[in-house]
């Protein structure tokens, strides 16, 4: 089925919170805006793209055929859905359900049926990101007012913690070869929205060392297909902007140009959460540039931009 996207229609306008560029939405304001679209994440296959929406009056979770621009809908619960991600195999696709007090972490079928909670600790839980193998799943957990870094077996089992510095671990992605994690962490008073460092952990030992292939200000890291590039936000030009660099680190370019030179984190004002698609053509992100937020395509190599569900009618 088609989804028509809502113009003019009084929807809830949510606070903005970024958390190392984790778009999290929280909060009423009552405004009139169209719908918003976050989270972009590619099928392994290349064929669908899943993204959560508010244009139903709360988040849940949608999949769209890229040939066909056919979107299904897969989640429809009385909390919000958000942070779909699908398996390594492309059958499963986890998120995260509940509110800004309470959430947790799930899985399902890529046509949204079996859905089974993962997590069982108290708290928010949002993030997940799926270990290589497909059998564990990463995850930021919130329960004293900081964020966590765990993992826990896709059956619920095994839950482990990562990580043992004090402070908000934030933003995971894996290594090529599924030895290490790339994550962002802020220290104790450390806002998030100013250039918070980046590190890798090493999942033999867990012995943490610097990212030297960026700066700080750098996160939500995603190497291509083919190893050899990295995309990545950033607010190194006083504006959060996509940029893609060689896997070594040289030849960083600025991919998004929003021409907003504050740091306000109004909608118009963030580009964020880039993933790459299977075979490096694209690059998906979610933009506010256009008034609300919509998943944006772009091509990293000519730059041009195409405005994915804001092509809507």
């Amino acid at each position: 089925m088609f989804i028509k996207r809502f113009k003019g229609v009084s929807v809830i306008r949510r606070k903005l919170v970024v958390l190392g560029t984790t778009l999290l939405l929280i909060g009423n304001a009552g405004a009139a805006v169209a719908a918003n679209e976050f989270g972009p994440h590619f099928s392994p296959d290349g064929r669908y793209l899943i993204f959560y929406s508010d244009k139903d009056g709360d988040d849940e979770i949608y999949l769209m055929e890229l040939a066909t621009s056919v979107v299904q809908q897969l989640t429809d619960n009385e909390v919000g859905d958000s942070d779909g991600v699908f398996s390594p195999d492309g059958r499963r696709i986890a998120w995260s359900s509940g509110d800004s007090s309470n959430s947790m972490i799930f899985t399902m079928n890529m046509d949204g049926t079996n859905q089974k909670r993962v997590s069982v600790d108290g708290g928010r839980h949002i993030r997940p990101t799926w270990w290589p193998d497909g059998r564990r799943l990463f995850y930021h957990s919130s329960e004293e007012g900081s964020w966590r870094l765990r993992s826990i077996s896709v059956d619920g089992s095994g839950l482990r913690e990562h990580g043992d510095e004090p402070g908000d671990y934030l933003v995971v992605t894996f290594q090529p070869g599924a030895e290490s994690i790339i994550y962002v962490h802020a220290k104790p008073g450390e806002a998030h929205d100013q250039p918070i460092k980046t590190y890798t952990l090493h999942l033999a030992d867990m012995s943490v060392a610097p990212f030297t292939r960026g700066r700080a200000g750098d996160s939500n890291h995603e190497y291509s297909p083919d190893e050899k590039r990295i995309v990545f936000n950033s607010i190194r030009d006083l504006n959060w902007e996509i940029y893609v660099m060689d896997s070594d680190g040289r030849n960083q370019q600025r991919l998004t140009m929003d021409q907003t030179s504050d740091l306000t984190f109004a909608i118009e004002t963030i580009d964020g959460q880039p993933t790459w698609a299977p075979d490096g053509s694209m690059v998906a992100f979610t933009s506010g540039r256009d008034g609300d937020f919509d998943i944006y395509l772009a091509n990293p190599d000519s730059g041009w931009v195409l405005n994915l569900t804001g092509l809507w009618d």
